[in-house]
């Protein structure tokens, strides 16, 4: 801005220079023609007095009275008959000399008009400017007498006062513009840090304020654009802090929060929803059409109801992608806040709730299993009982064998009862788990000990393979032997009379290796995943016909959750199973 009013006001000065000079030049070169056609006026009647007596007569003429006036001027002196012959001229021959009569000046003087001309003389070749007057005798025209005079001073004159006019106003530009640019410079000063100031703020540096403050209107604009920023800044550092608690929050809301327009554009996602649909977090898709990253038809079509209905109840969907989910999508509006509320778009809240599905079905399936299994034995336990109570057994063996299955259903009862208990407590961690060191060759040949009893009514042989030397495990004691009978105790249960047990332990770096392995009936490859299932059996027949609950693996499994172990089950139909635990071993 400041070179454009610079670079205007220099054209507009030369411009205005320019336009005075010549106007001068013209206004002086008018006013010496004017004084020019006055003394050639007075000339040519002093001529005129001087050159005839009392009559006009042409042939008379008085050349000796008017040498003085011509020596005195130096004027050109030309006498013209009325036919434009000339008479006498003071400058030149006659004989050399064009007829006159179409000349300007001489046809106004014939008729008896005073005229002047400024024109090129072909005869003297040089500028000459002509005053002519009519010689009259009884008002009655008789010639023509015309002076005239060169404009080598005019001329001269002329060019003196464009060369001075060129020179000063060169000179008046200069200073002008000197001057102009000292002026501008201070005087747009202000602006120019008002300029940067603005882009500063646009930049974002809201601190930014003006600190050139003269007293006079920009003075005032400065005052005001520094209030302006002081706002500006307080209301964008309150932004700030609004957008920092609004993204903490969506960020570590579980629920999944995308906004879209009406155009189906994504204006906002939070990581949930990211992780929802496998979007990746440093994938920019904020502005993008929904469809181009969630390719789902039935959410689209969800969606594409809620925008047309502005609102609706939550709705559950699901979608199929690297793995099968259950979604619940809540939505509400975007409303903009103004006289006219118009719908901008809608606010999507998806919940996952696969997970609270299958702990339903779990918690709906286990209720079942669970009245199922207590059904069972209490059947069994009331049949009996009823029987016996009829009178209707007399033979003392009979009811002696009716006593002996009440008790097993009792104690299969008291068993199941306790293992829901256990689990419950493993699954709540209700019961305070009291850490302490298990020496683990000792505590496993505890258990082996206690386990070859019962794996010899099978005639069933158990083996161990017990590492030496290995770090301490710290947990609780009751908890690790529990675990462990629940395997061997499986182990022998699903193994025939006269096969083998085998009990290995060793350490891995800092993992304890334990591995069961059976020479059992084996399980199927597809019903592995489900073995750690509560009540899930895969001979039901014969698990209940071995006095299982079909809680052990379950229980085995929440204890090794609770020490960060894993398990991994081998097996084959007919050949065996090994149970395969890995336990970290920490040095406290």
């Amino acid at each position: 801005m400041y070179k454009k009013i610079l670079t205007g006001f220099i054209l507009i000065l030369i411009t205005g220079i320019s336009l005075t000079g010549f106007l001068s030049m013209e206004v002086a070169k008018n006013t010496y023609v004017g004084y020019m056609e006055k003394t050639l006026r007075k000339d040519c009647y002093l001529v005129k007095e001087y050159a005839f007596d009392q009559d006009i007569d042409l042939k008379n003429i008085n050349v000796k009275k008017i040498l003085p006036i011509i020596k005195m001027t130096n004027n050109r002196i030309t006498i013209i008959d009325i036919d434009g012959k000339v008479i006498y001229d003071s400058h030149e021959k006659i004989k050399n000399m064009d007829n006159h009569k179409h000349r300007s000046e001489v046809q106004e003087a014939l008729h008896q008009k005073e005229s002047s001309v400024v024109r090129y003389s072909k005869t003297l070749k040089k500028d000459m400017m002509y005053y002519a007057i009519p010689l009259k005798e009884k008002d009655r025209v008789q010639g023509v007498l015309r002076i005239s005079i060169p404009l080598d001073e005019a001329n001269f004159i002329n060019k003196n006062m464009f060369i001075s006019l060129v020179v000063s106003s060169l000179i008046g530009i200069i200073i002008a513009s000197i001057i102009a640019y000292r002026y501008l410079y201070y005087t747009t000063k202000p602006i120019k840090e008002l300029t940067a100031a603005v882009k500063d703020i646009a930049g974002g540096n809201f601190s930014r304020r003006i600190t050139i403050l003269p007293k006079d209107e920009f003075g005032e604009l400065g005052i005001s654009f520094n209030e302006m920023a002081k706002q500006l800044q307080l209301s964008m550092e309150t932004l700030k802090i609004q957008n920092i608690k609004l993204e903490t929050i969506l960020n570590s809301m579980p629920e999944g929060i995308i906004a879209v327009d009406t155009q189906k554009n994504i204006m906002l996602i939070n990581p949930s929803a990211r992780e929802i649909f496998h979007i990746k977090e440093k994938e920019q898709i904020i502005g993008k059409n929904i469809l181009e990253n969630i390719r789902n038809h039935q959410f689209y079509k969800v969606m594409n109801d809620i925008l047309i209905n502005q609102e609706r109840e939550p709705i559950e969907i699901k979608i199929d992608a690297s793995e099968t989910k259950i979604l619940r999508i809540s939505s509400a509006p975007i409303r903009y806040i103004s006289k006219y509320e118009r719908i901008r778009g809608i606010i999507l809240i998806i919940e996952d709730i696969t997970q609270l599905r299958k702990l339903e079905n779990v918690r709906r399936d286990f209720i079942a299993n669970v009245s199922h299994e207590l059904k069972t034995p209490i059947t069994s336990i009331r049949g009996f009982v009823e029987t016996l109570r009829s009178g209707e057994v007399q033979d003392e063996n009979m009811q002696k064998r009716f006593l002996e299955i009440i008790d097993l259903e009792s104690e299969r009862l008291i068993r199941l009862v306790e293992d829901i208990l256990t689990l419950s407590d493993l699954e709540n961690n209700l019961e305070l788990i009291q850490m302490e060191k298990i020496d683990v060759k000792e505590t496993l040949n505890e258990i082996i000990a206690i386990m070859r009893q019962l794996a010899s009514k099978k005639e069933i042989t158990i083996r161990s393979n017990i590492e030496e030397n290995m770090n301490l495990l710290y947990f609780t004691k009751d908890k690790f032997k529990q675990m462990m009978i629940n395997l061997i105790d499986n182990a022998i249960k699903y193994t025939p009379k006269g096969g083998k047990v085998e009990v290995n332990a060793y350490q891995n770096k800092n993992q304890l290796q334990i591995e069961i392995k059976d020479t059992g009936i084996g399980i199927p490859k597809e019903d592995i995943p489900r073995l750690f299932e509560r009540f899930y059996r895969v001979d039901k027949a014969r698990s209940r016909s071995a006095g299982g609950t079909g809680l052990g693996l379950a229980i085995v499994k929440h204890i090794l959750q609770s020490m960060n172990g894993k398990i991994k089950v081998e097996s084959e139909l007919g050949k065996g199973t090994s149970f395969i635990l890995s336990i970290p071993l920490t040095s406290s």
